[in-house]
């Protein structure tokens, strides 16, 4: 079946992780960093893309709660969807630096992260419209969904207080 990609939801996400990544300079506190960030790190960049995607999904299941058949599809898929979003964002980040490309921060690599964050939500949209299709998902593979969805919190939630060394690589490339 042949759906309409979901435009408000990759718009929804961008911001989302838009306001997550100045939501701790704005309200600095514990609770906040779990969002947010406090550096240019790339992990930070992965957890802010990952909660945004939940946020918008959560939104989304609100919305369309009287239309969607499989409230567990619904939500294993969007489980499977935020624990790689965030590689597929960073993948196609790192493009530039694979092929020896660097950009000065301002303006050049802000304007590449966000066109990249961006190509990385529609990609991970557009999975998560071909997962949409299944009709159930095995018990082995609703484990593994759940097992990589905490691993992913607990790796997200710990490197925003203790990074181990070298982990928090930084977005800027320039001189």
């Amino acid at each position: 079946m042949k759906t309409r990609f979901q435009w408000w939801k990759w718009l929804t996400v961008w911001g989302f992780f838009l306001l997550l990544h100045f939501s701790y300079d704005l309200f600095p506190s514990k609770v906040i960093l779990i969002f947010g960030e406090q550096t240019e790190a790339v992990v930070s960049h992965m957890k802010m893309v990952m909660w945004a995607y939940l946020f918008a999904s959560t939104i989304e299941f609100f919305l369309r709660r009287k239309n969607i058949v499989s409230v567990s599809q619904f939500v294993y898929t969007r489980l499977l969807v935020a624990v790689i979003l965030p590689w597929l964002a960073i993948t196609i980040w790192h493009t530039a630096i694979a092929v020896g490309i660097l950009l000065p921060e301002i303006p050049w690599e802000i304007l590449y992260a966000n066109l990249t964050t961006a190509l990385g939500i529609y990609v991970g949209l557009r999975i998560e419209e071909a997962l949409d299709q299944i009709e159930s998902y095995r018990p082995a593979l609703k484990a593994v969904i759940i097992m990589m969805t905490l691993l992913s919190f607990l790796s997200y939630i710990s490197f925003s207080f203790s990074a181990p060394p070298g982990y928090s690589t930084y977005f800027y490339w320039g001189p």
